[in-house]
């Protein structure tokens, strides 16, 4: 995967194409096909057959064909690829290209629109940055996979790249990881997280209180955003997991009496 993912940013290199910046001024239709998500990393969309994307984090928007792109994703402690419905992750890169990547995709973010050679000019630093971490990434020696704390760390950037399918089920996050549920399991208690069932709750729950907190959307956009098959379910399962319901978050909001997001975490067996 790795060496057919630096083919496609070489050939970005050669021959650009359009870089589109998605920012929070576009609001997306829940009508739209696609499963809505919302990332906490910077996400540069690879499109086979039209423009590129830059989508930039928190930006709530919809999953593509699987089969017509490819993304690369960058946070401050974290980048990952995601390629033929496979995800490759590098842990804790060098923080200076993490911080070289951001500053870049911020400033493309920030650029106006008709300064195409200034935004041509970005994208093919952007595209360099990229091409050159991946490339040092494919050079180092690839023999921890079987440590504990890679199996959990390539689950948890399931569960986080995931988390909005409804149908996401603890074989799924273990198929990704190489092993079976119950060594994965195994793997999250000894790393002092609980069980699977439980980091799957915690991500859903902390992402769907960020989202009322902001007072735009309604408990069931909500509940579709962070992978609920039904309000109801979702708002039960919520007001058991905070003490509160959907709907006092939205309320506190637009009476101005709204506190931070309480840390919470709950164990499932």
């Amino acid at each position: 995967m790795l060496t057919d993912f630096l083919q496609l940013i070489k050939s970005r290199m050669g021959m650009p194409r359009q870089l589109i910046s998605i920012d929070g001024h576009e609001k997306i239709a829940f009508s739209n096909l696609g499963a809505p998500h919302v990332h906490t990393e910077w996400e540069l969309k690879f499109k086979y057959n039209d423009s590129d994307e830059l989508i930039q984090p928190g930006l709530i928007h919809y999953t593509s064909n699987v089969h017509n792109h490819a993304s690369f994703f960058c946070g401050t402690q974290v980048f990952s690829i995601s390629m033929y419905q496979q995800i490759l992750v590098q842990e804790k890169p060098p923080q200076k290209i993490c911080e070289q990547l951001i500053n870049f995709m911020e400033l493309f973010n920030k650029s106006r629109t008709d300064d195409t050679d200034y935004r041509k000019h970005l994208y093919y630093i952007i595209l360099h940055t990229i091409y050159e971490a991946v490339k040092n990434f494919q050079e180092q020696p690839q023999n921890l996979v079987d440590l504990p704390s890679t199996i959990y760390n390539r689950a948890i950037t399931y569960i986080l790249e995931y988390y909005y399918r409804p149908e996401l089920s603890v074989t799924d996050i273990a198929d990704y990881a190489g092993v079976s549920p119950q060594y994965l399991n195994k793997v999250f208690h000894k790393m002092g997280k609980g069980s699977i069932k439980s980091e799957l709750l915690n991500t859903r729950m902390g992402h769907a209180y960020k989202l009322l907190s902001t007072g735009e959307y309604f408990v069931g956009d909500v509940a579709k955003l962070t992978g609920w098959r039904t309000q109801f379910y979702f708002s039960n399962a919520f007001k058991k997991y905070y003490g509160f319901s959907p709907m006092e978050i939205r309320d506190k909001k637009n009476k101005g009496k709204f506190n931070e997001m309480p840390i919470i975490t709950q164990n499932i067996k």
